[in-house]
């Protein structure tokens, strides 16, 4: 049976649609967290001069501030209509790759083994949860050794860890492959401790720490004594937080070669 028999045109064009979407809201995401750390900065350094008196700064600070305001607004709406439009198109998407899972099953195994080897993230939570059932229905160690990648997937996406999902489900792409042509799949859960350090965590977690780490040094700027003590602390705890992530992928790293 050819793959284009199992999948029609229409969903495969359907994904393309959704993928384009989601590309559309991830730059609208990324354009308003952009502004929303410019505002941050500006109000760092508009305090500093509002605590030091310097008029000209100060004046300076809000202006920039009433620039970056309708912006971000702006932004943010954007972003919510882009979440919206990608929203409403993988409902339908989901449906239709739930329909095919259920089609797939009355043939048997090797037409699940084929949406195995090309499904993708875009098909969503639920259809990956229904393919990883039929899979179980079908009652076969090997199946289940099978699923095995598509269950870590599952449970990373789960785990809101979406490129270490997609890494587990491209895993799952090529168990599928690999059975379809006639070789031995062995389970996910032979060689695995721990998933490696997802890097959009990393980042996020560092630019976190940046501002708040920006926050304390200008409460610090204020040479009050009464909290000078409880800030250093503060400082110091955020600046060694801000590096275990690093630390982390590093180790991660030492035992999950190549990935």
């Amino acid at each position: 049976m050819k793959l284009k028999n199992l999948i029609p045109n229409k969903f495969i064009n359907e994904s393309k649609n959704v993928n384009a979407l989601k590309s559309s809201y991830e730059k609208a995401i990324k354009k308003e967290q952009e502004l929303s750390s410019l505002m941050l900065t500006n109000l760092v350094k508009y305090k500093q001069a509002k605590a030091s008196g310097d008029e000209k700064a100060i004046a300076k600070h809000t202006k920039i501030a009433g620039q970056l305001s309708p912006k971000k607004k702006k932004a943010s709406e954007v972003a919510d209509k882009s979440y919206q439009a990608y929203e409403d198109a993988i409902s339908g998407l989901h449906a239709d790759a739930e329909l095919q899972i259920d089609e797939a099953l009355a043939r048997g195994l090797k037409p699940l083994l084929m949406i195995g080897s090309t499904i993708k993230s875009t098909a969503g939570e639920a259809a990956l949860v229904k393919l990883s059932d039929k899979f179980e229905d079908i009652d076969d160690e090997q199946a289940d050794d099978i699923a095995s990648h598509l269950n870590m997937a599952i449970e990373l996406m789960q785990d809101r860890s979406p490129s270490e999902a997609r890494g587990w489900l491209k895993k799952f792409n090529i168990a599928s492959k690999d059975a379809l042509s006639g070789k031995s799949v062995k389970s996910a859960f032979e060689n695995i401790n721990e998933a490696p350090m997802d890097q959009n965590f990393q980042k996020e977690w560092e630019t976190s720490c940046s501002a708040l780490i920006n926050h304390i040094k200008f409460e610090q700027s204020k040479n009050d004594r009464t909290n000078h003590r409880e800030l250093s602390k503060l400082l110091n705890m955020v600046q060694d937080a801000q590096s275990v992530p690093e630390k982390l992928s590093k180790i991660a790293s030492k035992e999950f070669p190549g990935q």
